[in-house]
């Protein structure tokens, strides 16, 4: 996804600029990756929704229940793609910095237990619309829980 590919090319150019020691130029990408990975992630939500239809008519036929119910649920969803990039790009950020125990926990904790989690309570509450509802809720809960890690890791590495 270009969520990952925007990572993965970002997480370079964080190491450099923290093992030369330049504090201003970490300063500057961070800001420029957090503003690049909302408007990514409000660019996806709007091809998303656009795109709807022909992707959920791949698996589906038109006009049938099973086509409806994918309709409903895809519009349910999308709005995770707001959050997963800067999800995504806080544990790279960790990566760039040599910090694997802090990178690992933050996708252990998105990817495993808080999805994990919203999967079996939302759906539990809401049956069929709580699973549609799984993702989105689980990238924001997730979003928390990296914005704080960031916040709290700021000094330690300079980057904002």
């Amino acid at each position: 996804m270009v969520f990952m590919g925007f990572t993965s090319a970002v997480e370079s150019v964080f190491s450099y600029h923290y093992g030369s020691g330049n504090i201003e130029m970490r300063k500057k990408v961070y800001r420029l990756s957090m503003i690049w990975n909302l408007v990514l992630g409000a660019a996806v939500m709007i091809l998303f929704f656009f795109l709807r239809k022909p992707a959920v008519g791949i698996f589906f036929t038109p006009g049938t229940e099973f086509y409806d119910i994918a309709q409903y649920g895809y519009l349910l969803s999308m709005p995770a793609c707001l959050f997963v990039g800067v999800n995504i790009f806080g544990s790279g950020l960790f990566t760039a910095f040599s910090n694997g125990l802090v990178s690992g926990l933050l996708s252990f904790i998105r990817t495993f237990v808080v999805l994990t989690a919203c999967l079996y309570g939302l759906t539990a509450l809401w049956s069929g619309t709580g699973l549609w509802l799984a993702w989105p809720a689980a990238e924001a809960l997730s979003l928390v829980v990296t914005l704080l890690t960031l916040h709290h890791y700021r000094g330690c590495y300079e980057y904002a």
